[in-house]
């Protein structure tokens, strides 16, 4: 990959996200007790051995800039190359959102063309995975593709309703079709929205969608693309998380319970990096009760806690009971309190004695900052 650069596109996400992207995009989302979606995707680029990176922002991404800051923690602070944030500003033609992936790749082609490095690797960040960019560079070579996407065979993919994913009809490793539903297709699979090609191929067919007033990246610039060049898939065979409305969030945090799932996208020898928050070890209290559970940093559990992804600084009291939950930073939990299948965001107070109940397929979110004195199911 020493002969590419990436460009990252940070759109706010699917509104079935709801309150989980009112304050912050869905890169910046908490997961795994210390982690943001965004760590993943920037350490998978930097362990690919990629310095030089555009990170195309959208709307609602303060806590994702904060959290990035100049890049160094993934080692993208660089005199030449480096990590470059792209606010939406357009100099040609004001400030308005962009309509899509090849729009904001338009706006910014001063960013692509001064890129000394031929290839451009394209992705988006609502899903997670960990992958050495380098075998999909050497696969799009070995084939003599025009574009090269990657794709995954998990059959949890398949079954994701929202309007935020695609499919591909596969012949081989040639991808035949894009399609936004894989029903009775057994040679689909998902569209994990990460690609390589040629920066000079891309910028022609960016001008080319926008041009016609069509700015969808994977219906407009993809299909485009297998109509008239050659598109080979590269599988990717381990864990892909996909975060798509408040339940697949709910899942992918839930499958970090699972010591494979975090051994396959946290391995030691393809690390994870992520902004480094002082605090001390957590406290576990005499008496407290903890299970099946992930902890960051800070904590101080003195109650019941299962199957639980908890994150830095978080107080739960003694007599509070938390099963099946994902609790945000500096979250409160107070004596007496039960909490079941929920999301509690950051710096949440929840009163003594108060229920929180819901059903694991429909998980019910807190918003961020709430003091909760009512009860709920």
């Amino acid at each position: 990959m020493n002969n590419a650069f990436a460009i990252v596109y940070a759109k706010q996400g699917s509104q079935q996200l709801r309150n989980l992207i009112e304050l912050r995009s869905t890169a910046a989302l908490p997961i795994g007790g210390r982690y943001r979606m965004i760590d993943v995707l920037l350490s998978n680029i930097s362990n690919s051995g990629i310095h030089s990176v555009g990170l195309i922002t959208q709307r609602n991404y303060k806590s994702l800039i904060e959290h990035i800051g100049s890049g160094k923690e993934w080692n993208l602070s660089k005199k030449i190359g480096g990590l470059r944030l792209l606010p939406p500003y357009d100099l040609a033609c004001g400030t308005e959102m962009y309509h899509g992936l090849p729009d904001a790749i338009l706006s910014k082609r001063d960013f692509v063309e001064n890129q000394r490095w031929r290839y451009c690797l394209l992705m988006g960040t609502d899903q997670v995975y960990s992958q050495d960019f380098n075998a999909m560079m050497d696969h799009h070579v070995a084939t003599g593709a025009d574009v090269t996407v990657m794709y995954s065979r998990d059959k949890s993919l398949m079954n994701d309703d929202t309007d935020e994913v695609s499919y591909f009809e596969m012949d081989g490793d040639i991808v035949r079709n894009l399609l936004t539903s894989p029903t009775g297709k057994d040679n689909c699979y998902a569209n994990l929205r990460v690609c390589i090609m040629d920066k000079e191929l891309l910028m022609r067919m960016v001008e080319d969608v926008c041009a016609e007033g069509r700015y969808g990246f994977d219906q407009d610039l993809l299909k485009m693309a297998i109509r008239d060049y050659k598109v080979v898939g590269l599988e990717h065979k381990g864990y892909v998380g996909r975060v798509t409305s408040v339940k697949s969030y709910f899942d992918l945090n839930q499958d970090m319970l699972d010591k494979s799932v975090r051994y396959d996208l946290f391995n030691p020898a393809f690390p994870v990096y992520t902004k480094t928050m002082d605090a001390p070890p957590t406290r576990f209290g005499r008496g407290c009760d903890v299970e099946h559970s992930l902890f960051g940093n800070g904590c101080d559990i003195q109650g019941h806690v299962r199957n639980s992804i908890v994150f830095r600084g978080v107080k739960i009291a003694q007599t509070a009971h938390v099963e099946n939950c994902i609790i945000m930073q500096n979250s409160r939990i107070e004596p007496g309190a039960k909490l079941s299948n929920m999301i509690i965001d950051k710096n949440v107070v929840v009163k003594a004695g108060v229920r929180c109940i819901a059903v694991p397929y429909d998980p019910k979110v807190i918003r961020k900052g709430a003091v909760v004195e009512g009860s709920m199911a």
